[in-house]
């Protein structure tokens, strides 16, 4: 549990209800302290950073809050639909939402990183016939928007998933999904 004289603003609380909905009651306290810390960290946003920034990193319970995201159970993707209502509330209330979605690869190496695969890497030479590289595959949803103090459309992430290399998605028995069928899966029935 949150430390007792760790006080948050009730505003930013109540900002964050919707998402701590996502959560268990038992551990709600604890979702906000980490939410809080992932604003206010410099640097990487890891749980510790985040303890770092609220100065919990001496806490007693300090395995507890790793255990929020990594044992509790939650979805990701009830916490993506209510950004995405989130956002389209401010941004594009009257419609029409444009989805963009794009993929980026996160180079990665080593025995212990299954699903990672050789796929295209755009920042590799021109000149190589196949340019490809060992990594994470990760697709983003972003809804565009005009923001009107930037003056141009910005992709505001919503939600990004992990794309599999189809020798992993077979390893595990797992029908193999293209890029663009991951896309398919993306529209927002509803929204």
């Amino acid at each position: 549990m949150v430390r007792p004289d760790l006080h948050l603003p009730p505003s930013f609380l109540a900002w964050l209800a919707p998402f701590l909905a996502a959560f268990s009651r038992r551990t709600r306290s604890t979702t906000a302290a980490l939410a809080t810390g992932a604003l206010l960290a410099v640097g990487p946003r890891t749980v510790t950073n985040c303890l770092r920034a609220l100065g919990l990193a001496e806490h007693p319970s300090f395995t507890a809050f790793h255990r929020v995201l990594n044992r509790n159970t939650w979805s990701g993707l009830a916490l993506a639909r209510t950004l995405l209502h989130m956002v389209v509330a401010a941004f594009v209330p009257s419609g029409p939402i444009i989805i963009g979605l794009d993929h980026t690869l996160e180079r990665r190496r080593g025995p212990h990183i299954g699903p990672a695969g050789r796929f295209y890497d755009a920042s590799r030479r021109a000149d190589m016939p196949k340019p490809t590289s060992r990594g994470l595959r990760w697709l983003s949803a972003m809804v565009l928007v005009e923001v009107p103090f930037a003056g141009r459309i910005w992709g505001l992430p919503v939600l990004t998933a992990l794309t599999p290399s189809k020798a992993w998605s077979e390893r595990q028995g797992q029908r193999h999904r293209t890029v663009t069928e991951w896309a398919e899966l993306a529209k927002v029935p509803g929204a």
